[in-house]
């Protein structure tokens, strides 16, 4: 009898994660991109890593992986679509919609590079500071988060084509990572995550670890983990604001 009541709740547990919604992609620290899936506050994350990588950025679209100095463009399944060899160990890597949003910053080469649908495409701009972020933000232009010397943030929109700069604006009282995620700036502070409106509004979100970096789980949900080998989930759209605590996957928690 204990058996079969055994046998039937690891059934159940089974069909729960078959059926649990997909929510993206999520890298961990030992370099492995794991499938997550489930609900606010009750997510799981696949015990077989499906990618390796430095940097990872998905939408619900693909994604862009970088590993080794390459960059790989893969579609909604993770399926390779192309790469490109920059050389580069720390791309800024970013993509949010369809696969023609994937777009990177190189900066060793003080370059962008971007997907036009047919190709990777790459563009020198010259920019002053660190950029800690990258976005196509229409056809033809791109923006950039802009780190400068006294820690401040600019946001500056170049043109994907030439480079050149067509506008910058210091973004006020942001500082450290940023990236934006729909209308919103996500911020990282002090043990804490900040999420900052269009019109200025702003919600602190308490998160207890140093270090915390930013990466797109997909179009809605952005991973955050901390160096000490914790995660959370934010789903993040303009209706819904959730922050998830997330399980580590299965090669950090052993």
């Amino acid at each position: 009898m204990k058996l079969l009541v055994g046998l039937l709740f690891l059934a159940a547990a089974l069909a729960a994660q078959v059926s649990a919604p997909r929510i993206g992609f999520a890298r961990f620290s030992g370099g492995g991109v794991h499938i997550v899936s489930g609900l606010p506050a009750n997510l799981l994350v696949g015990a077989a890593s499906i990618a390796r990588a430095d940097r990872a950025s998905f939408s619900d679209s693909g994604g862009l992986l970088s590993r080794q100095g390459e960059i790989e463009l893969v579609d909604a399944n993770a399926r390779l679509i192309a790469s490109f060899v920059s050389g580069d160990a720390a791309p800024v890597l970013n993509i949010d919609g369809a696969l023609t949003t994937a777009i990177a910053w190189l900066p060793s080469s003080h370059s962008i590079l971007y997907w036009d649908g047919k190709d990777f495409v790459r563009t020198e701009a010259n920019l002053a500071g660190e950029v800690t972020a990258v976005q196509t933000i229409e056809p033809g232009k791109a923006r950039l988060f802009v780190r400068q010397a006294d820690t401040s943030i600019s946001a500056v929109v170049v043109s994907r084509k030439t480079g050149q700069v067509l506008d910058s604006q210091t973004m006020p009282a942001i500082s450290g990572q940023a990236i934006a995620q729909h209308s919103f700036v996500v911020a990282v502070d002090s043990k804490a995550l900040i999420v900052e409106s269009s019109n200025g509004q702003r919600r602190v979100l308490p998160i207890p670890a140093r270090d915390l970096t930013i990466e797109r789980m997909s179009s809605d949900w952005l991973h955050i983990f901390s160096s000490s080998g914790e995660h959370w989930a934010l789903h993040l759209t303009e209706n819904d604001l959730q922050l998830s605590q997330m399980p580590p996957a299965r090669e950090e928690a052993q």
